[in-house]
């Protein structure tokens, strides 16, 4: 896309704006792609989701799997929601051929800046 077609102004109060290009897609991809795009020796979200719930007793998985909650500020970002649940769904797929997509589910609460609170 051209560049002017991504810029977007934030204003945070009477007198700050923040105008942002390439960063607003740059900046959530670190999450995922931390080693990548930052250099640091980190698994992505994705990954450590993933790993975590793995970790747990397998009798807990398919519940786990089904109740990935986003909380925090981090979480308003558009296409969160999608991306993990897709990203765990490819990850889910290679190692575990009975489940299905429909039983994985990232869900993000209303006001999610707040629940960390």
């Amino acid at each position: 896309r051209p560049e002017n077609e991504i810029i977007e102004t934030y204003s945070f109060d009477k007198h700050q704006n923040v105008t942002l290009g390439r960063e607003r897609f740059l900046i959530p991809e670190a999450l995922f792609r931390p080693s990548e795009l930052l250099g640091l020796d980190i698994m992505g979200l994705s990954d450590q989701t993933f790993k975590c719930i793995m970790d747990s007793p397998s009798t807990s998985r398919r519940s786990l799997f089904s109740n990935i909650i986003l909380a925090g500020g981090t979480s308003c970002i558009p296409g969160l929601a999608e991306r993990l649940s897709k990203d765990i769904w490819d990850l889910v797929k290679v190692r575990n051929s009975a489940m299905r997509q429909s039983e994985i589910r990232v869900k993000q609460i209303s006001e999610p800046q707040l629940l960390p609170w």
